[in-house]
């Protein structure tokens, strides 16, 4: 198993597989939040001043608004990441062929001074 990890190629695949999992289940979870938003507006009232007559309804409605803000940053920071992923792949595909190949070498042996002065 750990023969099988060794090459870049297969741990760039299956991180990006890992990855893709992730954003799945995050925006699965931030829906799921959305819907408790959903139905906790739809017991709301617009005849009654701050829309729920019981403080109680009213505080956990903004509880829940926090969690939905909280998970949309969540879900948002992970798409962001998202296109480095891909950018590997693309970098490990580039590995097999004998041009590009020597792209992705360069880049690897300048990637220290890349990091430092990028």
């Amino acid at each position: 198993l750990m023969y099988y990890f060794s090459s870049f190629k297969n741990f760039v695949d299956w991180l990006s597989i890992m990855y893709s999992f992730l954003l799945f289940w995050l925006g699965g979870q931030h829906l799921s939040v959305l819907q408790e938003l959903k139905t906790s507006l739809e017991t709301g009232s617009t005849e009654v001043q701050g829309t729920w007559a019981d403080p109680a309804d009213r505080l956990s409605y903004f509880e829940l608004a926090d969690r939905v803000s909280a998970s949309s940053q969540n879900f948002q920071t992970a798409v962001a990441f998202y296109p480095l992923a891909v950018g590997a792949r693309f970098i490990s595909a580039f590995s097999g062929q004998p041009r590009l190949a020597l792209v992705t070498d360069t880049l690897f042996a300048a990637a220290v001074d890349i990091l430092h002065f990028g």
